[in-house]
Formats: C-alpha cells, sequence, structure tokens
C-alpha cells in the first residue's frame, strides 16, 4: 500500500542480494530486527557490516549519524533486500503520514510492536481501516450487518424511503453521532442530495414511521438486534458497521470508536471507499480523508466550504481536515 500526502515518508534501506547475504538473513523474517554497522559513508550510500558481510546500501534520505544501526527487514526476494530504518527515532515517527491515518494515538503507536504490524501488513496488504482494526484487536460484526440488511429491505417493501431507512440505520449504531452523520451528509451534498432527516421536523415524522413499521414487522431478528443496541461508554473501544440505502441497493459503512476517536469506513455509489479518521490533536479536531479516487479527491477538496458549514452548524469550529490520495 502506497500513501502520498502532504508529509514525509519512512526512510528505507535498499540493498542489492547476493548469495551470502541471502543465506545470512535465512532465519530471518518479514519485521524482524538485524543490526548493522556502518563502516564507510558517501551521500545516500553506505557500506555496512550486517554479521560480519559488508554490504553496500542506498539510503532513501542519506545515511543516518552514528556507527550503528537498528534495521527492520520489509522485503526479500532475489534481487534486493530492503529495511526499514529505525536508528533515532521510532519508525511511526518518521512516518507522519502513518500516523495521521490510524486511529490509534502516537504514544499507543509507539508502544505496539511494529514487528507484528510489518508481518500484517506484508501478509495481507490491508486497507487502513483493516490496520486501526488490527491494532486495537477488533473484528468486523458480519452478523449486525447481514440483519440489518434485511430489516432495511423489509421496510423498504413497506414503503419507506431512503431517509427514513438512513435515519434509522445510524440510529443503530448506538450513537446518532456527529462523527458518522456529519461525513455521511457531506458526501450526499457531494452527490447533489439532501437527506431528509437534516431537518428535525423531519426527524419527528420519521421516529412515528419507523415506530409503526417497527411494530408490523416485528420478528426474531429485530428483537435481536435492538436488544444489542446499547449507548456506548465514551471511553470504549469498538467496532460495528451501519447499513446505508444506496443507488446500488444497500451500503455497508463500518465504524471504529477508541476513547474520543473514530474511523469511518464508506463505500458509496459514485464515490467508491472513503476512509475518514477523526481524533482529538492538539486542542484540535483532526479530520482526514482518504480516498484511492483522485477525482473524488478534487471533488473533496473543492467543497471543503460545504464540510466546514456542517461542523459548524454541530458546533465545531477548530479542525484541521486534510485529503489524502491512498494506492495500493
Amino acid at each position: 500500500m502506497k500513501i502520498s500526502g502532504s508529509a514525509s515518508v519512512s526512510e528505507s534501506v535498499s540493498i542489492g542480494s547476493t548469495r551470502d547475504l541471502l543465506s545470512k538473513l535465512a532465519g530471518v523474517k518479514i519485521g524482524d530486527t538485524v543490526s548493522a554497522e556502518i563502516i564507510t559513508r558517501k551521500g545516500s550510500e553506505a557500506l555496512l557490516d550486517i554479521g560480519g558481510h559488508r554490504i553496500r546500501a542506498d539510503f532513501l534520505r542519506g545515511v543516518p549519524e552514528g556507527n550503528h544501526i537498528d534495521l527492520i527487514l520489509t522485503e526479500k526476494n532475489g534481487k534486493n533486500i530492503v529495511f526499514a530504518l529505525t536508528a533515532g527515532r521510532g519508525l511511526f515517527r518518521e512516518f507522519s503520514v502513518f500516523t495521521n491515518a490510524v486511529i490509534l494515538s502516537d504514544e499507543e503507536l509507539n508502544s505496539f510492536s511494529i514487528q507484528n504490524l510489518v508481518r500484517f501488513i506484508s501478509s495481507t496488504g490491508p486497507g487502513l481501516f483493516d490496520i486501526s482494526l488490527f491494532l486495537l484487536g477488533l473484528k468486523r460484526n458480519g452478523r449486525k450487518a447481514r440483519e440489518l440488511t434485511d430489516i432495511l429491505k423489509n421496510m423498504m417493501d413497506r414503503g419507506a424511503g431512503a431517509g427514513t431507512l438512513s435515519y434509522f440505520s445510524l440510529l443503530t449504531s448506538g450513537r446518532f453521532s456527529s462523527e458518522i452523520v456529519i461525513p455521511y451528509l457531506y458526501f450526499m451534498m457531494l452527490r447533489g442530495k439532501k437527506p431528509d432527516f437534516m431537518d428535525e421536523n423531519s426527524r419527528s415524522a420519521m421516529d412515528d414511521e419507523i415506530e409503526s413499521l417497527l411494530d408490523e414487522i416485528d420478528d426474531g431478528s429485530l428483537i435481536s438486534l435492538i436488544d444489542r443496541i446499547v449507548g456506548a461508554d465514551e471511553n470504549e473501544t469498538f467496532s460495528d458497521v451501519v447499513v446505508l440505502p444506496d443507488e446500488d441497493g444497500m451500503s455497508i459503512c463500518e465504524y471504529i470508536f477508541h476513547g474520543e476517536s473514530c474511523m469511518v469506513n464508506f463505500n458509496l455509489s459514485g464515490l467508491g471507499r472513503i476512509c475518514v479518521l477523526i481524533k482529538s490533536l492538539n486542542k484540535k479536531l483532526l479530520v482526514n480523508f482518504f480516498t484511492e479516487n483522485q477525482d473524488v479527491l478534487n471533488l473533496m477538496k473543492e467543497k471543503n466550504p460545504l464540510l466546514l458549514n456542517l461542523m459548524e452548524q454541530n458546533g465545531i469550529k477548530k479542525t484541521d481536515i486534510g485529503y489524502y490520495s491512498m494506492k495500493k
């Protein structure tokens, strides 16, 4: 996965492989750390001693100071061996885009096992949402997604409109929270739509309609779902889903709450997959958007005043908003 944005990237070290070095590293796995001594240096190139083998290596941002460095193995094949440099500063601090792309704080990240994370990324090629799930030890809630999809289809068959279905689904998050609602409203407005539940009078009418529809449905899956919808403690860490009506049917929106931070993973018709990270940082609210679609990225930047207006309407004024291209 490649992330590009207005921030620096992690330092890496590329070494042309030799039979001797490959033999030396035969027992070293992706994510493991090896020590190296810098013998000589010139520009971005250095002669390293790794376990008695002298190897020339290229450093992305110049050879670091000092004579000893620790390297994390990130790639190993017949042509090249690539390490991440950990000397001097933590790897996560080197990769400042990454620290602004996951739900954990910098302190939590730097206490996490980098070896485990590198193995996970190397073995599965995950997206940003998957990485945050992994870091927090959470799993997806597939059961609720299936149950909620069936209920929404049942409500739709009884005449419920898209606004009512969206409103009900968002209520099932246990938090009709601005962290989920504001990005969703923003994306709807990008597509030229204005959900009905933005109006307080409309929400009141929807409440009555939903109550009537649920009385008609009243099956076991609905009772099971409602029994599990409880107000979450603000410091609780959990992952869940809401199912939203979309142009092509139903779209699953995943989210994570972790303390005062939230990550939401949308996949909407016309916009594609957009991951949104929201967390407090230096007395401001950090709001970062990540998408693989450059056209959508440009559209979000152009329509940024819409987002600022939505936030101000909800009492959110001090924000730091970022838009990033995310490519795998």
